[in-house]
């Protein structure tokens, strides 16, 4: 679901998903899913300040319903409504996402889990550190002001959401990294990058406060004491921490052969297990969500790759990390992100649990051998797929932020 207006991609439209929704979610339940992240596009149900369209979202909801599918609500992934002049980079951009976020909760009340935002630390670095994405700015300076204001929004989202829905569950899925120092290259940048991973997630929850090592990487950066105190005065509750872990998340930093500095995956890694005690200790053992992984290439890469993840999980929960859920993205192969959907080619690329292919001008699914072990691991005792958590208080936060979706699951 991701969406770049500005540049006119949109992942829903070039998978043709707006195309044949409702039998990619007939899919999805015949494997026995229950409970998929699902993004809402902010820029076609928000297309002017204060006015929304909520004819598709309407029916894709409601078939949800019908097919008893819980959503984790997704309402910002990346692409921010062409009124919204700057992007994340607005004045304003918190408040704007609060209105939108309020608005949806209004006319879904019966919606329980939300994504204000997927990935805010990417989108916001990604789109005013790297200019990769609009709105294409760079430096340090243009990364601070793009971080508060997405957090800001997360907070505002968050707000607007409970206003409605006091008992919404809260779940902010992110980038799950770390940069390794190859025989110490770089490693005051190192340990920078690998504190920062969690800025976001400090801003929101009123986590940063002035002895925190961020405050002064912001405030040196152009944000004032008082923005920063709002977090302080104003923080929200997470419930479930996504984290969206690839083989690439882990980064190690070294020096070329002429001493310049190489950024690639690293080649001695923590693995998953590691990384979802980090992120869930940090946050007091919250629950953690594998919320976005894939592998491109062959389907055997992909089986692969997810059956490694399971081994993972499994060992995490064994030693007692409150791992509660697994997400494979997407259900379908992406289009253009060999590009990071800065070109509009509509190149397939391979990754889905089903294969997307042309016939004439329809892109058909396929199910992959991914389709068939999930069935396989859904039908399984948890004992046998991913292992019982082996600790009490842990399992109970688990079924906590479950217990929802399975009652809706057994009625």
């Amino acid at each position: 679901c991701s969406a770049f207006p500005q540049i006119g991609a949109d992942e829903l439209e070039e998978t043709q998903h707006y195309r044949w929704w409702a039998s990619d979610l007939v899919r999805v339940c015949e494997v026995g899913i229950t409970m998929i992240r699902y993004g809402i596009p902010w820029h076609r149900v928000n297309p002017r300040p204060h006015e929304y369209d909520w004819r598709w979202t309407d029916q894709a909801l409601d078939l949800m319903q019908q097919l008893d599918i819980t959503p984790i609500v997704d309402l910002f992934h990346y692409g921010t409504p062409l009124w919204i002049e700057g992007g994340i980079m607005n004045p304003i951009f918190g408040e704007m996402q609060g209105w939108y976020a309020k608005a949806f909760a209004q006319r879904y009340p019966y919606i329980t889990y939300y994504t204000p935002t997927n990935e805010p630390y990417i989108c916001a670095t990604f789109g005013a550190e790297f200019a990769i994405w609009y709105p294409f700015l760079r430096g340090d300076r243009n990364a601070a002001r793009a971080i508060k204001n997405v957090a800001e929004g997360v907070s505002r989202a968050m707000l607007a959401v409970r206003e409605v829905r006091p008992d919404a569950l809260m779940m902010i899925a992110d980038t799950c990294e770390y940069y390794h120092s190859v025989d110490g290259a770089f490693a005051e940048e190192a340990a920078f990058r690998s504190e920062r991973r969690f800025i976001v997630h400090d801003l929101y929850q009123g986590r940063l406060t002035r002895d925190h090592p961020m405050w002064a990487y912001l405030t040196r950066n152009g944000i004032e004491d008082w923005e920063l105190e709002w977090f302080l005065e104003h923080p929200v509750r997470l419930d479930i921490l996504g984290c969206d872990y690839y083989r690439h998340s882990e980064h190690q930093l070294r020096r070329g052969p002429n001493g310049e500095r190489i950024d690639e995956t690293a080649e001695h890694q923590f693995g998953w297990a590691e990384m979802a005690r980090q992120y869930s200790s940090r946050y007091d053992g919250i629950p953690i969500f594998l919320a976005e992984t894939n592998v491109g290439g062959p389907v055997e890469d992909r089986l692969s790759w997810w059956n490694h993840l399971i081994d993972q999980t499994r060992q995490a929960r064994a030693n007692g990390v409150p791992i509660a859920g697994l997400t494979y993205y997407g259900a379908v192969d992406h289009v253009d992100w060999d590009t990071a959907l800065r070109v509009r080619n509509l190149n397939i690329n391979p990754c889905g649990m089903w294969s997307l292919h042309w016939e004439g001008d329809k892109l058909v699914r396929t199910p992959t051998a991914l389709v068939d072990r999930f069935r396989e691991l859904i039908a399984m005792p948890l004992a046998e797929s991913v292992g019982e958590l082996t600790d009490s208080r842990a399992a109970e936060r688990v079924r906590a932020v479950l217990a929802p979706a399975s009652a809706r699951k057994h009625t």
